[in-house]
């Protein structure tokens, strides 16, 4: 992910983001451009502990700095990772090739800006992919993958049991914060299919049948919880899949508070529906 993501996720500011690198509390980043570089899921984590530290342990940085080894024994990305046929390297891959896709989009994205950004020969790339179709197709499977991981973290406990609404709110906020790199993925491949429909029509079917799919697992679960009571959850899927995308395009244009008003009226609708009682 950019730095502007890793700030989102984790809710620290890009400047003390900057602060951390300087004062090696995070590891110096892979640069995949000029001014760009590459931060991985290890420093969102790195992150999280380092706040947590601050805030519940009311540790200076001084002393985070001091026993931040002790506690996390990631140690940065170092080099490129190995080359050897591994999965991190392809996963390495497939997130680098995201960053560049929706930089540049995939028209304008070579195999050459992939390997020249990995510093890797073009041999490296034909071992993991046929070529640069397969993977843009498999960095859509990867952002639709990774939102499911992301919202899937919010368990359905007990307390929420009696407060289905915050429960709701929690899944809405998740799957709202993960949005964009779905919008900007589903685009690339939405244009793709429309200017050669035989080359990616059965692929962009393929991509939104899984986001269905996803939303229709994360419904069942509710109905099984006995949360929902037993709907078409398909049809439901579809309806979230709506929600998600075309709420997200409206609040890219709304301030925080009418962004979270009409976030809250969603939620009121779907949980307690239109009727009048």
């Amino acid at each position: 992910m950019e730095i502007s993501e890793l700030s989102k996720h984790s809710g620290i500011p890009i400047s003390t983001i900057k602060y951390y690198l300087r004062a090696g509390l995070l590891p110096k980043p892979v640069k995949t451009g000029k001014t760009k570089a590459y931060y991985s899921k290890e420093y969102l984590n790195r992150l999280k502990l380092i706040k947590k530290l601050q805030i519940e342990e009311n540790m200076s940085l001084k002393k985070i700095s001091g026993i931040i080894e002790m506690v996390d024994d990631w140690k940065g990305p170092g080099p490129i990772p190995d080359k050897s046929g591994s999965n991190n390297f392809k996963t390495f891959l497939i997130e680098s090739a995201i960053t560049l896709f929706r930089k540049k989009g995939y028209d304008n994205t070579t195999i050459a800006d992939i390997v020249d950004t990995l510093k890797i020969g073009r041999g490296t790339f034909y071992k993991y992919f046929k070529n640069k179709k397969e993977l843009f197709i498999e960095c859509v499977k990867n952002v639709i993958v990774s939102e499911a991981k992301a919202v899937g973290t919010t368990q359905i406990t007990s307390e929420y049991k009696n407060n289905l609404l915050a429960l709701f709110d929690n899944y809405s906020h998740a799957y709202f914060r993960e949005y964009p790199l779905w919008r900007d993925m589903i685009h690339m491949l939405r244009v793709a299919a429309m200017n050669d429909p035989d080359k990616f029509t059965d692929q962009l079917n393929e991509a939104v049948e899984l986001k269905v799919n996803l939303f229709d697992k994360g419904i069942q679960k509710f109905i099984r919880k006995g949360l929902f009571k037993g709907i078409n959850s398909m049809v439901l899927a579809v309806m979230l899949l709506g929600i998600q995308e075309y709420c997200n395009e409206y609040f890219a244009r709304a301030t925080p508070d009418v962004q979270e008003k009409v976030r809250n009226d969603i939620n009121e609708i779907l949980l307690h529906g239109l009727l009048k009682k």
